[in-house]
């Protein structure tokens, strides 16, 4: 995790300069586990927090101070400090549109009138942008994978694959893909993972990897069988191969759409009759490709640097809340969120993941922690000291996209599957010291409990 913290500086922040240092510490007495983004949470907080500190000393707009240091979308691929090759990305337009989902010029308005009411509300703002897609020298953890995609004579479509399924749903992705190229529903596509007996080599589900590396195998696979298909019904509607369609199971001419034939009947051709339909086709409808990202550096360069990762995610979170000044207690009033994972295969998946990562951050950063008493001993050992977020404890979340393709991914796509977590955990950091500031109090560490926060506003006040 602190490999991959530190590799996740200066974020998408142009700063050139940047040096990290991590202290490990090996405990079986952890106050949390690794999450969602496995070690990046830790990048993302302590760079949001600076940019707060830096608006904060200077009188600037906790969002001007973003949009100054942000990375400028004409400067992609972008080489960061840290030698990773940021691909694709929009920042500003993430922040503008975060900013008006949340109405947040109205909500500065508001918090004055509520400020002087006595109440302390805090609004903040949490950048992350996701290093996924690893591939790190001398090990199995690559930006590459492998896919066959098979129809047998009677037009049953296989998917074979090393990338497996965690619950995702990239399995559905997959058939997605291949239903887009082949011309079938995703009903009738079986897709097969992690089966090493039948699957191309792979490795696995890690580091959002799966529908870039994974998809991006299956994608060619499945366009070698586009071509196919379409060869032998171009020579049986005696077409040119140009002009066939496949789509809802049939192959037809588009100039002609009287002219068209199932594909099943279209496959058993390719196996029986293609000497005389595409006798310049390998008759088997199978193939077997792989997918390898070309943004990877595994010889260091000249500053010693590698680049390990192939796609990066990005979001501007923006929640609002309200401090009980003599409790502790905060409430989360609205959480909005705008998102950029690239070209989305299945946008239903990408928003699942990324509200599930919210309410995970939300969860850590104001009271999910292991706690232990002075002899060691778990002491969280049950919801009732392990405050798990409850449905009544969230707010509504606002949440949005933007689509800003990949360029070195086939499909366009980048890793969804770590978002959510961390800047949500950094907004509400934002959001509770923009609370505390004109108490003079302040917090730099998680979980925001009502011990910890009480605590804090005590110690100012005395």
């Amino acid at each position: 995790m602190a490999f991959v913290g530190a590799n996740s500086f200066p974020s998408g922040y142009d700063i050139q300069h940047c040096r990290v240092e991590y202290r490990i510490v090996v405990t079986n007495k952890p106050h949390s586990v690794g999450m969602k983004p496995f070690g990046k949470d830790s990048a993302v907080v302590v760079l949001e927090r600076v940019m707060d500190l830096v608006a904060e000393a200077t009188g600037l707009d906790p969002a001007e101070v973003r949009r100054r240091n942000f990375v400028a979308a004409d400067l992609f691929p972008y080489t960061a400090a840290s030698g990773m090759v940021l691909d694709s990305g929009s920042y500003h337009t993430v922040l503008e549109n975060a900013l008006a989902t949340i109405d947040y010029d109205r909500r500065r308005t508001d918090q004055q009138v509520a400020r002087l009411a006595g109440r302390a509300i805090g609004i903040g703002i949490g950048f992350e942008m996701l290093a996924e897609g690893a591939d790190v020298p001398a090990s199995f953890v690559t930006a590459y994978d492998s896919a066959t995609v098979r129809v047998d004579p009677s037009g049953h479509v296989t998917v074979l694959t090393g990338a497996t399924s965690p619950g995702g749903g990239n399995d559905t992705a997959f058939a997605q893909i291949v239903a887009d190229r082949v011309g079938v529903g995703p009903a009738d596509i079986e897709v097969v993972q992690g089966d090493t007996a039948l699957c191309p080599y792979g490795t696995g589900n890690l580091s959002s990897r799966g529908l870039v590396v994974g998809g991006g195998a299956v994608a060619l696979a499945a366009d070698d069988i586009g071509e196919k298909l379409r060869a032998i019904a171009a020579g049986m509607l005696q077409v040119g191969r140009g002009e066939i369609e496949l789509r809802d199971g049939f192959a037809t001419a588009s100039g002609d759409p009287s002219k068209a034939l199932p594909l099943a009947v279209v496959a058993n051709a390719a196996y029986t009759l293609g000497y005389v339909f595409a006798p310049d086709i390998e008759p088997a409808l199978e193939s077997t490709r792989a997918f390898k990202m070309p943004n990877v550096r595994q010889v260091p360069d000249d500053q010693g640097r590698y680049s390990m990762y192939t796609t990066f995610s990005n979001a501007v979170y923006v929640s609002v809340i309200e401090l009980c000044t003599e409790t502790g207690v905060v409430e989360v009033i609205d959480h909005a969120i705008v998102h950029d994972c690239g070209t989305q295969v299945n946008p239903l998946f990408v928003e699942g993941q990324v509200r599930g990562g919210v309410v995970m951050g939300i969860g850590a950063a104001i009271g999910e922690t292991i706690v232990y008493d002075s002899a060691g001993h778990l002491s969280s050992d049950s919801f009732k000291q392990y405050l798990l977020r409850r449905a009544i404890d969230l707010p509504s979340l606002a949440v949005g996209h933007e689509v800003t393709p990949s360029p070195f991914s086939n499909l366009g796509a980048k890793g969804v599957g770590e978002s959510g977590y961390a800047a949500a955990e950094a907004s509400l950091m934002g959001a509770v010291n923009d609370a505390l500031n004109p108490l003079g109090a302040r917090v730099d560490d998680f979980p925001l409990s009502a011990e910890r926060l009480l605590r804090s506003i005590q110690a100012a006040r005395s």
